[in-house]
């Protein structure tokens, strides 16, 4: 009986320390927000754009960005035309290269713009 609560009580104690640590909650929060997403979707079906699946897609990994290029994927959200001159502008290309995106993260704003884009 002893052996069981203590196992119970360190995996409790285990459980309470992983929640707590910044990359569950960022999972959890990407976790909560997929399935919103998913709900919203399938209860009222809305026609949304690829600059706008892109704005959605880049939500939590803008996070690391400095604030001018968080500015500069704000700025490709709103516009379609803008979205689309960028991915066919840079992310097709060869090299890779953006004058306000960091390398890293002009990698992972083209994956993330790939999966959306519609030509």
């Amino acid at each position: 009986m002893i052996k069981k609560l203590i196992f119970w009580s360190f995996l409790l104690l285990a459980a309470i320390q992983i929640w707590k640590t910044p990359e569950f909650q960022k999972l959890k929060d990407e976790s909560i927000d997929k399935v919103w997403h998913l709900a919203s979707d399938t209860a009222a079906p809305k026609q949304r754009n690829s600059a706008q699946r892109f704005a959605y897609k880049m939500k939590y990994w803008r996070e690391d960005f400095s604030e001018n290029e968080k500015a500069f994927i704000n700025e490709l959200s709103k516009n379609q035309v803008q979205f689309n001159h960028f991915v066919t502008d840079y992310c097709f290309e060869a090299k890779l290269y953006h004058p306000k995106l960091t390398q890293a993260n002009l990698y992972v704003s083209c994956e993330k713009a790939k999966e959306v884009y519609t030509p």
